[in-house]
């Protein structure tokens, strides 16, 4: 436990990120997921559009707000 690592390889996007950068997995040998928080955020993402798509439903985009406003779907 002393000698543990500061960083670790994201096998997703194959950038080596602090620790802080990746979930827990207490299966793994080093206790964290192989995928970095991005990466899953991104995966889960794209399987949820996949899942609904053969479920015959539609997904909206994710729209980029800017900082300071609000999304009015409306207007």
């Amino acid at each position: 436990m002393a000698d543990e690592p500061s960083a670790k390889k994201c096998t997703g996007c194959k950038r080596d990120l602090p620790i802080a950068a990746f979930a827990r997995d207490r299966n793994r040998r080093d206790g964290l997921q192989v995928r970095c928080r991005e990466c899953v955020a991104e995966y889960s993402a794209a399987r949820y559009r996949q899942r609904q798509e053969a479920l015959g439903k539609s997904v909206r985009e994710k729209v980029d707000v800017p900082a300071g406003h609000k999304l009015c779907r409306t207007c």
